[in-house]
């Protein structure tokens, strides 16, 4: 744009339009070509995928057999030692995460090795019909196609194995809930028997205690008398009954009334489970 003589401005005839300002709009380039992977083109190839899903899901498999084994072949007892507790809960973890892991990373690789792998799209339905669900029907009969799991027996077989048999451990758990525990909760061994009550005896060696033993500012971990000759329940009964003895001065005790009896020269015991 120049000037006339005369000062005002010189308008060329050229009109520019509103379009030649804009910047250009990009372009969908839509999707890159599909890249076949070498399973889509060698038969060799995928026959050799088909065997490491195969492998995975059986990794599944011993898994579980691991977990069940360490399960039912490892006795814990009540004199088991740690070495043995430490030992069955990695095989327990193992077997676990050998199982769970075998499934994961066999779907996986099925996936990816061996599944058709091209992108598809397709809009957006408004409202589900009669012809949507037919649809959908056909599109899993199209998905089971894809997976090629009729045409792949060694896959579907390893994998129907691996998904009965992961449930397993899950439901042995199951048998370490019972028996039910009724009323045993309710009581602890220092019930008396008849009229005859139980001592208090050394926690472990369970040998008798004397009063005269018991000095003032002294503490003593106690179990009742019989303890250390159950053969089974050991470690639950010694869990609701062991007590701490101690004695104080006779003159600092403050006992509720009807309690005036529970301790004898300062002596008295505590549960350490609950001391109300």
């Amino acid at each position: 744009m120049g000037n006339h003589s005369d000062g005002s401005p010189n308008h060329s005839g050229t009109v520019a339009t509103a379009g030649q300002n804009e910047v250009e709009k990009f372009q969908d380039p839509g999707l890159p070509p599909h890249r076949l992977r070498l399973a889509d083109t060698d038969p060799v190839a995928a026959k050799r995928a088909e065997r490491q899903v195969a492998i995975l899901f059986g990794t599944s498999v011993i898994g579980t057999l691991v977990f069940l084994v360490a399960y039912f072949a490892i006795d814990l007892g009540d004199d088991t030692s740690i070495a043995t507790i430490r030992t069955q809960n990695l095989l327990l973890g193992l077997g676990t995460a050998f199982a769970m892991l075998g499934i994961g990373t066999g779907i996986v690789h099925w996936a990816k090795a061996l599944m058709p792998d091209h992108e598809v799209s397709e809009e957006r339905h408004a409202i589900r019909t009669e012809e949507d669900r037919q649809a959908a029907v056909r599109i899993v009969d199209d998905i089971v196609d894809e997976t090629g799991i009729k045409r792949r027996p060694l896959i579907r077989n390893t994998l129907l194995g691996a998904v009965a048999l992961a449930p397993l451990p899950a439901l042995a758990i199951f048998g370490d809930l019972g028996p039910r525990p009724d009323d045993a909760l309710a009581h602890t061994m220092w019930a008396p028997e008849g009229d005859k009550l139980k001592r208090l005896t050394r926690d472990p060696d369970g040998t008798p205690i004397k009063a005269s033993d018991v000095t003032i500012g002294s503490a003593f971990h106690v179990i009742p008398e019989g303890l250390n000759e159950l053969h089974e329940g050991k470690l639950n009964e010694k869990a609701k009954a062991v007590v701490l003895l101690m004695r104080l001065d006779p003159d600092s005790l403050n006992p509720s009334e009807g309690r005036e009896n529970w301790s004898y020269n300062g002596i008295v015991a505590y549960s350490k489970i609950c001391t109300h």
